[in-house]
C-alpha cells in the first residue's frame, strides 16, 4: 500500500522529502509555497535541484507519490470575477511550481458558489481547469470531495465532481482525491464491508474508478451527514476503525496514494500498519481502545448536533403554528395553497443547513438529475476549512535520513 501524511516545507521543499523518508512513509502531501498569501516568491533553481535529488536518493517518484495541496485561498467557483481571477493566478502559479518540481498530481478544493447558482460555479471551475491545461504540460488536477452545504459548496455531492469532469476537455489530466471525513459528513456511509462495497459501486457509476487519483484518510469528529469538516484520529471518530481496516486490506487501492491529515501522524501510521493483513476480530481490542479514546469528543459533538437539530425543528414548528393561527391552513397540507387564503406578506419556512440523524442505508446509487437553484440571499463568505496540522518534529539541520525504505 502507498500511504503517508502531510509534511512541512519549512526550510525549503526539499526538506519535505527528507522528513517523509525519516518517517518511513512512501507517499506524502505538502504545500508548494506559503498558502496564506496570494503571491509567493519563485522557487529557487538550486532548491528545485535539491528537491529532485532528494526524491532520487530516497526513492520517491514525484509523478505518483507526492500530492501537493492547493492553497485554501483559491476558489475557482467564486461568482465574483475579480476574486476568481486572483484565484486563477494563484492556481496556475502552483501548477507551474508542480511542473518545475516534476510533480504529477495536484489536490484542489473545488470551491464555493457563495450562495449563487451552483451550476455556474461548476462551469467556472471547469473553464479554469481547461485554461490551465493549455498553459501547463502534464500535472493532473485532483478535485477533492467536500463536506459543506451542498447548495453552496461544489464537491459535497459526487455528482458535482462528475459534472466538472464531464466539462473538462483533457480527461487524462483530471481526477478525484477522495477524503473519507468529507464523504462521511456529506452523507456517504462505508463503515461495514457491505456499505464499503455499495459506496464504491456508487462512485464507479457516477465518476469511475479510473479517476481516483488519491485519498485523504481522516476519521470524523462529527456525526454522519453533519456537513461538518473536522478531522479525528483514526478510529476515534464517528467513522471508526473498520472502514480503514477494510481499505488497507483491499488490493484495488494498492497504487493510490493515501494521505493522513489528522495531525496525529505517528499513532495513526502505526494504526494503519497494525490493521494490514488482519480480520476485524483480530483487531477488536485495538478497535475498542480507539473507540473509547474518542468517546468524550463524540458524545459532546453528538449532543451539539442534536441540540441544533432540535432548535431548527422548534423554529419550523413555530412558523407553521403562526401560519395556522393566521388562517393559512391550506399551505400546511397542500403543495398548492389556495390564493384566497395565503397572504402575500408571509414567507415560507427556512431550509435547515444541516442534518444530524444518521441513516441506516447509503443514498440511492442511481444517477440523480442535477438541479440548480437561484438564491436571493446576499452571498456569504464560506467557512475557512481546517488546515492540515504540520508535524511538530522536523528533521534536524544536519541529520540525513537513511536512503532505504
Amino acid at each position: 500500500m502507498k500511504f503517508g501524511c502531510h509534511v512541512s516545507i519549512e526550510g525549503g521543499v526539499s526538506n519535505a522529502v527528507k522528513q517523509a523518508a525519516r518517517m518511513q512513509i512512501n507517499a506524502f502531501a505538502m504545500w508548494t509555497r506559503n498558502g496564506r498569501g496570494w503571491v509567493s516568491k519563485p522557487l529557487d533553481p538550486e532548491e528545485i535541484a535539491r528537491f529532485k535529488d532528494a526524491c532520487s536518493t530516497y526513492k520517491f517518484n514525484p509523478r505518483t507519490d507526492i500530492v501537493p495541496h492547493a492553497s485554501y485561498l483559491i476558489n475557482l467557483a467564486n461568482p465574483n470575477e475579480e476574486m476568481r481571477l486572483k484565484s486563477y493566478n494563484a492556481f496556475i502559479d502552483e501548477l507551474n511550481r508542480c511542473e518545475l518540481l516534476d510533480i504529477g498530481l495536484y489536490n484542489l478544493h473545488p470551491g464555493s458558489t457563495l450562495g449563487t447558482v451552483k451550476q455556474d460555479g461548476i462551469k467556472y471551475l471547469a473553464d479554469a481547469i481547461n485554461r490551465a491545461h493549455k498553459q501547463t504540460k502534464f500535472v493532473k488536477v485532483l478535485l477533492e470531495n467536500m463536506a459543506g452545504n451542498p447548495d453552496r459548496v461544489v464537491g459535497t455531492e459526487l455528482e458535482d465532481l462528475q459534472q466538472v469532469i464531464n466539462l473538462v476537455e483533457d480527461k487524462s489530466r483530471v481526477g478525484v482525491c477522495l477524503d473519507s471525513c468529507h464523504a462521511f459528513a456529506a452523507g456517504n456511509d462505508f463503515r461495514s464491508v457491505e456499505l464499503f462495497k455499495k459506496f464504491w459501486e456508487k462512485f464507479d457509476k457516477l465518476i469511475g474508478r479510473e479517476y481516483l487519483g488519491a485519498m485523504h484518510l481522516n476519521d470524523s469528529c462529527w456525526p454522519y451527514e453533519s456537513h461538518r469538516d473536522q478531522h479525528a484520529a483514526i478510529g476515534e471518530g464517528f467513522i471508526g476503525l473498520e472502514f480503514f481496516r477494510i481499505l488497507m486490506n483491499n488490493d484495488e487501492f494498492a497504487e493510490v496514494p493515501m494521505i493522513l491529515e489528522t495531525g496525529n501522524y505517528d499513532d495513526d501510521l502505526a494504526t494503519l500498519n497494525e490493521v494490514r493483513g488482519k480480520q476485524q476480530a483480530e483487531v477488536k481490542e485495538l478497535e475498542n481502545s480507539l473507540f473509547e479514546a474518542g468517546k468524550g469528543m463524540r458524545t459532546k459533538n453528538q449532543a451539539k448536533t442534536d441540540a441544533k437539530t432540535s432548535k431548527t425543528k422548534t423554529k419550523t414548528k413555530a412558523k407553521d403554528l403562526k401560519r395556522a393561527n393566521d388562517g393559512d391552513l391550506t399551505s400546511l397540507f397542500s403543495k398548492k395553497p389556495k390564493k384566497a387564503v395565503k397572504k402575500e406578506s408571509e414567507s415560507e419556512p427556512n431550509e435547515t443547513d444541516s442534518k444530524s440523524e444518521s441513516k441506516s442505508e447509503s443514498k440511492s446509487e442511481s444517477k440523480p438529475e442535477i438541479k440548480t437553484e437561484t438564491k436571493t440571499e446576499e452571498p456569504k463568505e464560506p467557512e475557512e476549512p481546517e488546515e492540515p496540522k504540520e508535524l511538530e518534529t522536523k528533521p534536524e539541520e544536519n541529520e540525513e535520513p537513511e536512503a532505504s525504505k
